[in-house]
């Protein structure tokens, strides 16, 4: 039987960061890293037009600088076990981002902070986007688990629940063309595509 790995993750957008990590850090959560990401992602299936609605699949080459991976995502709906995800670790960021870029189009260069925690097998992050406010992302292995950790956070800023969207859909809520926005990062894509 061919295995799916699901991604089940809850989104919170406008949240208090000090408050979140204050909560955390009172519920005994573990503090694993503050990392500095930068990505290049690739539209799979569909037409570039397809962004605004939101990605069907799509593939994605992260790294912060010691850790790169490519990721496959398949999303089937707004739901937090809607998408299915594919991830292995490779060698060179840039290498790996040339061999993908000859295969698909890229669609965008970004990059974005993260400060990620673990809690009860479940990885909590909070993401700082361009002109975003703060996200809270919380991935587990079952809804439940996902709900209850959210729950027993206990917020006084409660944020925006909204669910397993996409970034693109994200700043389209707050009214930003996301798409538009990464064209300021076009040479630095250019150069992760150079050979020099």
């Amino acid at each position: 039987m061919f295995f799916i790995p699901k991604e089940i993750e809850l989104r919170i957008f406008d949240i208090d960061q000090n408050e979140v990590e204050n909560r955390l850090k009172a519920m005994g959560a573990k503090h694993i890293a503050d990392r500095d990401f930068k990505r290049v992602e690739l539209l799979i299936k569909g037409k570039v037009s397809d962004v605004y609605k939101g990605y069907k699949m799509w593939a994605r080459v992260r790294t912060d600088g010691k850790k790169t991976t490519v990721t496959l995502k398949e999303r089937k709906g707004s739901a937090m076990h809607s998408t299915n995800e594919w991830e292995v670790e490779a060698s060179d960021f840039k290498t790996a981002v040339q061999m993908f870029c000859k295969m698909y189009k890229p669609t965008i260069y970004e990059e974005n902070k993260r400060i990620e925690y673990v809690y009860d097998g479940a990885q909590i992050t909070m993401d700082k986007w361009p002109m975003l406010p703060w996200l809270l992302e919380i991935e587990g292995d079952s809804v439940r688990k996902v709900r209850e950790i959210y729950k027993k956070l206990a917020l006084k800023r409660k944020g925006t629940d909204v669910g397993n969207i996409t970034l693109i859909e994200a700043y389209k809520k707050y009214g930003i063309d996301w798409v538009a926005l990464t064209k300021r990062n076009t040479k630095k894509l250019e150069k992760l595509l150079s050979n020099s």
